[in-house]
């Protein structure tokens, strides 16, 4: 992430080695091609490395997983995990999907499929985990994590689904302790649908 958290918008940059997979946009084909960010710094563009087969239309998802799954109905089916890693200043980019559709020889404009709630923490403690868990004013609990699917064709922001079955919570995990500051907030950041 980049920007301060002070005004709630910050932009979302590219990292040396980030990874997205693409598709060609026909048909039922489940063949997903790898490429690599060909970048040496953080940034807000990127130039991705890799190799497909021509065709007039890709879709695109961030992070590439090769579990991700494309079904009949041209949704990419994702998961958002239960566990996500503590990163200092921004979140778990393993935990960040979006996606993107362009036709042959224009530039991919990826859209997060999430958000993320930066949770600020000040005082002596330390923390090695936190969970989140989203509670309606009924009491219920709503889904949070598990398997996900988005059509990345839908025009205007596209939407997520849940796919099969969800979680009901988000764990947070350091995997060094933190040390909370009494005077200077510590963000902890889950990426949430």
């Amino acid at each position: 992430l980049d920007g301060e958290l002070g005004d709630g918008v910050r932009k979302v940059l590219w990292q040396p080695g980030d990874e997205i997979g693409v598709n060609p946009d026909y048909g039922n084909t489940y063949e997903i091609s790898k490429f690599t960010a060909d970048i040496s710094s953080l940034s807000e563009t990127a130039e991705f490395k890799g190799g497909a087969c021509l065709w007039e239309r890709y879709k695109a998802f961030y992070p590439y997983q090769e579990e991700t799954l494309r079904d009949s109905m041209n949704y990419f089916i994702f998961n958002l995990p239960t566990e996500q890693k503590y990163v200092r200043n921004t979140f778990d980019p393993k935990a960040a999907p979006m996606t993107a559709t362009a036709a042959y020889g224009e530039t991919f404009q990826f859209r997060n499929l999430c958000g993320v709630l930066a949770l600020q923490l000040k005082g002596e403690e330390t923390v090695k985990s936190i969970t989140f868990k989203a509670i309606g004013e009924d009491g219920s609990l709503y889904f949070v994590a598990g398997d996900f699917e988005v059509n990345p064709s839908v025009e205007g922001d596209p939407e997520i689904r849940l796919h099969g079955n969800g979680r009901q919570f988000v764990k947070l995990i350091c995997e060094s302790p933190v040390e909370l500051d009494s005077e200077i907030a510590t963000a902890f950041y889950f990426v949430l649908p």
